[in-house]
């Protein structure tokens, strides 16, 4: 169950527990999947408050993923961890990713399709997000973010599912107004320039 707050509820994300909606921002705050780090813009731009890329995530897991970029985890890593912190159980992580519990790999991997191809610079002070497999490019301040290729797996391994659906139903209805169309047309994945 990934709980989309009706019941006065949320489930988050990384943590995999439940808490009150009123909690926040004590236990919970907004994780941005795609971390502002990399080329969201400001607070009041569109792309720093996109529902689609805002999901709830505990505090203090949160500052732990800080801004990595989501791939597999390395065994060999110096830093490796698992748990990625104590908090998120079926998270892990090392010097420069987070991967996070196999049931939220696709809803990532879909949001994180859904900005790049949002964002793409084509509106006045918009930025362009480009998702990459060239990690060279992923640096602060920069649009580019990644791993592409593990998203792209992610995304075919964890299909959408009812919640997930659910949820971009309510952005559409409730908030937003827009849709992901990686949630709405999964098969999209292999005809945009994403691959």
């Amino acid at each position: 169950d990934k709980s989309n707050g009706v019941d006065g509820t949320l489930k988050l994300i990384y943590s995999r527990r439940t808490e009150a909606a009123a909690a926040f921002p004590g236990t919970w705050n907004r994780e941005h999947l795609w971390p502002n780090s990399y080329g969201l813009g400001t607070s009041s731009k569109p792309s720093y408050t996109d529902l689609h890329n805002l999901r709830p995530a505990d505090a203090n897991v949160n500052s732990s993923r800080g801004n990595k970029l989501y791939d597999l985890s390395n065994l060999l890593d110096a830093n490796y961890a698992s748990p990625a912190h104590h908090e998120a159980l079926e998270t892990s992580r090392d010097t420069d990713s987070w991967e996070p519990p196999d049931d939220v790999k696709g809803d990532i991997a879909r949001a994180l399709f859904y900005m790049d191809v949002r964002y793409s610079g084509d509106h006045e002070d918009e930025p362009d997000l480009v998702l990459t497999n060239d990690l060279s490019l992923v640096q602060l301040y920069t649009p580019y973010f990644g791993r592409l290729s593990t998203l792209l797996k992610w995304h075919f391994d964890d299909p959408v599912d009812d919640s997930e659906i659910e949820r971009n139903d309510l952005i559409h209805l409730n908030y937003q107004h827009n849709r992901n169309p990686f949630v709405d047309y999964p098969d999209s994945v292999s005809y945009t320039h994403l691959t």
